[in-house]
């Protein structure tokens, strides 16, 4: 039984990793003008909230987030060379993390330069 759960983790995370980078339907992320932005709906109960780097602010900053028109908007600006992970988190009406994406990115010259990976993470549906 745990040889088989851990074959269906490995599977599972292959499946994640193949599409962390990849934009989802309701979330959007693009190099605008130096900058990183993401976007997404601002759809059902809860609310999303990006990660303000207070760790570490040495490569970017966010430098603007809220929701706007039905969508929530993050603006990530670099402010030194190097590669940082960006995080958006979607809490509930409960103040629950159910769902995280991630972001590295990779800045040089003083713009983001590209995206070198990512992460999805989900809670399963109540029903599951």
């Amino acid at each position: 039984m745990k040889k088989t759960a851990a074959i269906l983790m490995a599977a599972l995370l292959l499946i994640v990793t193949a599409f962390a980078g990849a934009e989802t339907a309701d979330l959007v992320g693009r190099i605008e003008d130096g900058a990183y932005v993401l976007t997404v709906k601002a759809e059902g109960p809860g609310e999303w909230r990006a990660d303000p780097l207070a760790q570490d602010d040495s490569v970017l900053k966010l430098a603007s987030s809220g929701v706007e028109n039905g969508e929530f908007t993050a603006r990530y600006e670099p402010v030194g060379d190097g590669d940082m992970t960006v995080v958006l988190r979607h809490y509930t009406e409960h103040n629950t993390c159910d769902e995280l994406h991630s972001f590295d990115l990779q800045v040089r010259e003083g713009k983001v330069k590209e995206v070198t990976g990512g992460s999805y993470t989900a809670s399963p549906a109540e029903e599951d």
